[in-house]
């Protein structure tokens, strides 16, 4: 049975009705996202994106609906985001 199904069984079994996203969420990629402008005498996380920041045009695969997102504040050097694909939503 494919993944999607056993899903909506579950649902449908659980919680009829109920809206459903199934977002894969990955950090196997080499992209890092930097500000346009950046003062060199910034602290670490000032130079970095801020939480919450999300990329969903430009560099996100063609095919699938993907986008990244910045859920927290680096410490020191970059922050790396995560990779979101949404699988199926109903």
């Amino acid at each position: 049975m494919k993944f999607r199904h056993i899903v909506l069984h579950y649902v449908k079994t659980y919680a009829p009705g109920a809206p459903v996203t199934v977002i894969v969420p990955s950090l196997l990629h080499n992209l890092r996202f930097f500000k346009k402008q950046i003062d060199p005498t910034a602290r670490a996380h000032e130079q970095n994106i801020p939480p919450g920041t999300v990329i969903d045009t430009t560099v996100v695969h063609a095919k699938f609906v993907e986008f990244y997102l910045n859920s927290h504040i680096a410490i020191h050097g970059t922050t790396k985001t995560s990779r979101n694909t949404i699988l199926f939503t109903n």
